[in-house]
């Protein structure tokens, strides 16, 4: 049976771009997304809901523009779907909340790097594998054997760890970055500081 809020059915073109924002704390997630959304369509960054399937998805708000810095001289940039139901051009999901942290990445040239040492370690998928079966597990890099929670690697913007994540669509990596107004907004309405990436899903 067809969800009657649900006026179109997706299309869904492939892996999309996306820039992806992320409380620092990977571990906070509040009840719900309510009052973050009421927030952010109150700003004008959020416009009207987008309803294609599930998800939690929304057109850009008028003030979108002033809360993402697109580079370039004139970026193009799609604000509207080409067809009934596309999902490849800019907007905004709210993922699900589940009850435990999740990794994600983009689908290449990724590197853990040690906080402590500087140096990457290109095998840190065998680490994540471990870690999604036993999170507690601490990282211990492989170059200075400095011992460490995973949360503490750095990825420069190209994974995170989360509960919750903002999906920007159709954004490729480093095309656009949020703004402090947005990134302040964000900690004022959740008392956490945010951090956003990049990847390909």
């Amino acid at each position: 049976m067809t969800d009657p809020e649900i006026a179109v059915q997706a299309h869904v073109p492939g892996p999309i771009y996306r820039l992806v924002l992320h409380p620092q704390v990977a571990d906070y997630a509040p009840a719900s997304w309510a009052e973050i959304i009421q927030s952010l369509q109150a700003t004008a960054f959020l416009g009207e809901a987008y309803p294609v399937d599930k998800k939690k998805r929304y057109y850009i708000g008028d003030k979108f523009l002033q809360m993402i810095t697109f580079m370039g001289c004139s970026p193009h940039i799609e604000i509207e779907p080409r067809e009934s139901g596309a999902l490849d051009f800019c907007h905004i999901v709210f993922s699900d909340i589940p009850s435990k942290v999740l990794f994600r990445h983009h689908e290449r040239d990724v590197y853990a790097r040690c906080p402590e040492c500087g140096r990457r370690d290109s095998n840190w998928p065998e680490f994540i594998d471990a870690w999604s079966e036993q999170p507690a597990k601490d990282y211990l890099c492989p170059n200075c054997e400095s011992r460490m929670s995973p949360y503490a690697i750095g990825w420069r913007n190209s994974a995170g760890f989360a509960r919750l994540f903002i999906d920007i669509l159709s954004v490729h990596p480093h095309e656009a970055v949020p703004t402090e107004q947005l990134l302040l907004l964000l900690k004022k309405i959740t008392g956490q500081d945010w951090v956003y990436f990049y990847c390909h899903a």
